[in-house]
């Protein structure tokens, strides 16, 4: 975990939602709840920075985050009981998890349109802890998306600021105490030479440009002898812009991709030497369809429900994924049967339409 950010409020009266916050959430596809979730929503299509909101009166004693105890259960927003191990990152009171964290909240502290006393949660999370937890459990969700894909930490302090900017137009409430936490952020520098930048371009661009698009984008830029020291900004730095190729793509995009010359290919026109065993596969298949057979393409994942369904009723040699994506892939496929039902399932259902 890179940042945290808890902070307290209690307001003098229930808020009524705003008509305006449900329709720029259902403009966004996303379904209206109460204020503080709706708010909590928005806010993350704003800043990118998912939150959450707790009920303060409903959190018992402090809260933690931890890794998950073996086999501790979890109650979600979406009425599901998730069982947890100990690789999944939790936040959790004094009793129990109250929040799968980056992933969804808790039932038993969530919010409603009678809350009056909140505590508001924003985090930057680990990326691979929160796809691997994800993943396992079946569930992504709008802050897991963005959490795999590695968040800014500057972005929580951003993302608190918002929320609050919405608690003083929308309520009259009061900031009872605040608590964060923030690991020092690693400096990235990328250093390219200029010729670098030509070739990969194609053509030709005048060290001024390289510097003032980079410096439009905010990034910090010193050149010496034709060749650049670049800083990453820390919105960019994560996992984003690593590589000299990364300021490169930069510049090639601000520069104008219309602007930059199309030169073909130099290569050699040799011929190549026939592969037998692709032009023996590429027969059979020609042969075979001349037949009136076809081919059918499927997953080599099955599950046991269908393994079960075409007779195969002893597991004991099935092949379990560690890490499934879905429940229709959960086992090594054992026998090809099963998909091609699924096939001619899928086919027959969609016959019409051709």
């Amino acid at each position: 975990m890179q940042a945290f950010v808890l902070q307290e409020y209690k307001l003098d009266t229930p808020v009524v939602n705003p008509s305006l916050i449900p329709i720029l959430l259902h403009r966004l596809d996303e379904r209206s709840n109460n204020f503080f979730a709706d708010v909590s929503n928005l806010v993350m299509y704003e800043t990118a920075a998912p939150m959450h909101v707790y009920d303060a009166e409903k959190v018992v004693g402090n809260l933690s985050i931890r890794m998950a105890y073996e086999g501790e259960t979890f109650e979600a927003l979406n009425d599901k009981t998730y069982t947890l191990k100990t690789t999944d990152l939790v936040i959790a009171d004094d009793i129990g998890v109250v929040c799968l964290a980056g992933i969804i909240g808790g039932k038993r502290t969530a919010t409603h349109s009678s809350t009056t006393h909140i505590l508001v949660e924003a985090g930057c999370f680990d990326a691979t802890v929160i796809r691997f937890t994800s993943a396992r459990i079946g569930l992504r969700t709008a802050a897991s998306m963005r959490f795999e894909k590695s968040q800014n930490p500057l972005g929580c302090q951003r993302a608190m600021l918002r929320f609050e900017d919405y608690l003083i137009e929308y309520s009259t409430s009061q900031k009872i105490s605040q608590a964060s936490f923030q690991c020092e952020i690693p400096t990235v520098q990328i250093e390219l030479a200029h010729h670098y930048i030509e070739s990969c371009l194609g053509t030709t661009i005048a060290k001024e440009s390289v510097i003032a698009i980079l410096q439009k984008l905010a990034f910090e830029v010193c050149e010496s002898d034709n060749l650049y020291t670049v800083q990453v900004p820390a919105h960019r730095a994560t996992k984003d812009v690593s590589i000299p190729a990364d300021i490169v793509e930069e510049i090639a995009r601000m520069y104008g991709y219309e602007n930059i010359p199309s030169t073909p290919i130099i290569r050699s026109n040799d011929i190549v030497q026939e592969n037998k065993r692709i032009s023996l596969i590429r027969s059979l298949r020609l042969f075979l369809a001349s037949q009136n057979l076809l081919e059918c393409y499927n997953y080599s994942f099955s599950n046991q429900k269908d393994n079960e369904y075409v007779g195969i009723t002893d597991h004991a040699n099935s092949i379990a994924l560690i890490n499934s994506t879905n429940e229709d892939h959960t086992h090594m496929r054992r026998h090809m049967l099963p998909w091609m039902l699924h096939t001619i399932n899928d086919n027959t259902r969609r016959a019409l339409t051709f």
